[in-house]
This record gives structure tokens, C-alpha cells and sequence, in this order.
């Protein structure tokens, strides 16, 4: 990918990170709510 080679790309990582434990944390409080 060319993105590899323009520091964006580690702002796109972080987004995705951050996106993604996001979702792992909604994920878990819906499991909770739902038991």
C-alpha cells in the first residue's frame, strides 16, 4: 500500500485503533446490560 510510506498512515492506524476498542468497549457494556 502507498500509505505505508506517508506518515498518515499512523494517524489512519490510530484512528483504527481507537475505533476499534470503541467497539470492544460498546460490545461489552451491551453483553452486561443484556445479562
Amino acid at each position: 500500500m502507498y500509505l505505508d510510506s506517508k506518515p498518515c498512515a499512523l494517524y489512519v492506524w490510530r484512528i483504527c485503533e481507537s475505533l476499534l476498542l470503541i467497539l470492544k468497549h460498546l460490545i461489552k457494556s451491551n453483553v452486561i446490560e443484556h445479562q
